[in-house]
């Protein structure tokens, strides 16, 4: 007997399982689902396990996708070889062109993980996310990882609070541009030099 064989331990046998509870918590909307630590007590199973699934499943329910219509695929061609027929058009996309789709979304998917994807990438997803959710999901990502980041809100003591309420519209939008060290240099133009 190789070592390591036998059982798996009992945490790993229940992966399956875990993660398909993870995915239906994840599908109830977030001010009424319970949390996470709940979920493990009811699980029977810790909050760093949980934790560790939830942010991996997206990857896994796609590998699970794959893993499936690789499965598919074995089917519908031993069943066309055992009928001594070929495959339809639309067995050969299911054996083939589908999973090998549902690989390419995953290798971008894990592309992603390195950074912004290029534009062609971008393109495929855009063309497999009417087919497929998880292309149309990633595409979401991209363009979210694509938008210009919001400013960081500018922390202001009380007498620039103060100052700034004795301002204009538009000069206490170029006082807080001066603040924030995108105009360089004393401001001038009607905003005093000296202001705090």
């Amino acid at each position: 007997m190789r070592p390591g064989a036998g059982p798996k331990p009992k945490e790993e046998s229940r992966a399956t399982e875990l993660r398909q509870a993870l995915i239906a918590w994840k599908q109830i909307p977030e001010g009424s689902r319970p949390s996470l630590r709940f979920l493990a007590l009811q699980l029977r199973t810790s909050h760093q396990l949980l934790t560790h699934f939830l942010n991996t499943i997206d990857e896994w329910g796609l590998e699970e996708r794959i893993r499936l219509a690789k499965e598919r695929a074995e089917h519908i061609q031993a069943r066309a070889q055992a009928e001594g027929r070929r495959m339809s058009g639309p067995e050969a996309f299911g054996a083939i062109v589908g999973p090998a789709l549902l690989e390419m979304i995953a290798k971008i998917q894990q592309e992603l993980k390195l950074g912004p994807v290029d534009s062609h990438r971008i393109k495929t997803l855009k063309i497999l996310a009417n087919r497929y959710p998880e292309a149309r999901d990633l595409l979401h990502k991209c363009l979210q990882d694509q938008r210009p980041r919001t400013k960081k809100l500018l922390e202001l003591t009380a007498e620039q609070t103060a100052y700034l309420k004795t301002l204009s519209k538009a000069k206490a939008r170029r006082y807080k541009r001066w603040l924030a060290g995108e105009i360089p240099g004393d401001l001038i133009t009607g905003v005093r030099t000296g202001a705090p």
